[in-house]
Order: structure tokens, then sequence, then C-alpha cells
């Protein structure tokens, strides 16, 4: 569930800002989920 939490917030609210995806998607949930709260 995580994992598809994760993708969809960031393809959709990031959108051009893959640099900004990489580093987070590596390290975990640590700076995804905070994202995704917000």
């Amino acid at each position: 569930m995580l994992k598809i939490i994760r993708h969809p917030p960031y393809q959709g609210g990031q959108g051009g800002s893959p640099r900004l995806s990489a580093p987070p998607l590596s390290r975990g949930a640590g700076g995804i989920e905070p994202k995704i709260h917000f």
C-alpha cells in the first residue's frame, strides 16, 4: 500500500520534479510520507 501511495502523489503532485522524487524514494517513507501528509 505504501508503494502505491508513494508513486501517484509524487507523479501528480511534484510532476516536473524528478530530482526531488529520486532521493525521497531511496530514503523510503522518511521523505515521502511527510510530503503526502502535507
